[in-house]
């Protein structure tokens, strides 16, 4: 399953680049809107020096969540997982702008499904995650930049969360009270089942086909768009992957990804139990987000996955 959203412009590529041209060194001499994207406005560009970036437009509202990006990214970085590198943030009147350099590759769905091809690239997957988990991370918390309460359990943490994301969905009337109770339930039990199991880590926690690049070599050549990475169980890695990536491709490539992975993480102490409790997060966060977004299709996904999981 591979969902994207169509944005649409709010600036004219002659805006684009004169913006963007004000704040780099370099001029920019081309503008192109990419129209995917889930609240940011993309823009393809072209610079004088022949070398091409990323200009992400996003909303003033977004800033917490972007600075927190931003130390994710380099911490992911450092820790020798594949990023694009970010040129400049800068906050304006009306809205944010990010620049990151261009890194060519293509969607994991655009090669071959079976064979060597697929295999290497999620080994090389498999080990960027173990990478980015690998960061010496604490406690669990929404923010990387310190913006946001830290938990020592897992537990305390999913408390907290699920409290954010009952007020969504009251705002959104996304669920009866009924639903609610019986979701927040389910779920807080699973934590508290795992809670002494979990291990905090650096999660990119948006590991779907947009992205991620792969490269000539075959291997991964970037790991994209760090906005919702967070200190969350390690196990919540695995979920979009599991939603939106495996299905298309056959078992082995699941496999290789988890033998790279577990060759740095070997715990894996109640793994499954884990695993459907980030799952049980992600869905029913998702369907709020969904409503308040109008992402239409995302809500029917979220609200799919979360039906099973409570049964």
């Amino acid at each position: 399953m591979r969902y994207r959203r169509v944005v649409l412009a709010s600036r004219t590529a002659d805006e684009v680049v004169d913006l963007v041209g004000s704040v780099l060194a370099d001029d920019v001499v081309g503008a192109e809107h990419l129209p995917t994207g889930f609240g940011n406005e993309n823009w393809r560009l072209t610079l004088s020096s022949g070398a091409r970036c990323v200009a992400k437009f996003g909303p003033l509202s977004s800033e917490a969540k972007w600075r927190s990006a931003q130390e994710a990214q380099r911490l992911a970085g450092a820790a020798g997982v594949p990023v694009a590198r970010l040129v400049h943030f800068e906050c304006f009147a009306d809205s944010l702008l990010r620049v990151f350099e261009w890194v060519d590759g293509i969607a994991p769905a655009e090669i071959e499904s079976t064979g060597a091809e697929a295999a290497r690239f999620f080994s090389d997957l498999g080990r960027a995650v173990g990478a980015l988990h690998s960061v010496e991370i604490h406690e669990f918390g929404s923010r990387l930049d310190g913006s946001a309460p830290s938990f020592r359990r897992w537990a305390d943490y999913v408390d907290h969360r699920l409290r954010q994301i009952r007020a969504r969905c009251r705002a959104t009337d996304a669920f009866s009270d009924g639903d609610l109770d019986r979701i927040c339930e389910a779920i807080q039990r699973r934590a508290d089942l795992v809670s002494d199991a979990a291990r905090p880590a650096l999660c990119h926690r948006d590991l779907h086909g947009d992205n991620l690049l792969v490269g000539e070599d075959g291997g991964l050549a970037a790991m994209l768009d760090f906005d919702q990475a967070e200190r969350w169980d390690s196990a919540a890695d695995w979920c979009k992957l599991d939603w939106m990536v495996f299905p298309a491709f056959p078992t082995v490539c699941r496999e290789s990804f988890a033998a790279a992975y577990r060759s740095m993480h070997p715990d894996a102490e109640l793994w499954e139990e884990r695993q459907t409790g980030v799952d049980l997060i992600e869905a029913f966060n998702g369907v709020p987000n969904a409503i308040a977004q109008r992402w239409g299709d995302f809500e029917s996904v979220c609200r799919s996955r979360l039906a099973p999981l409570l049964s």
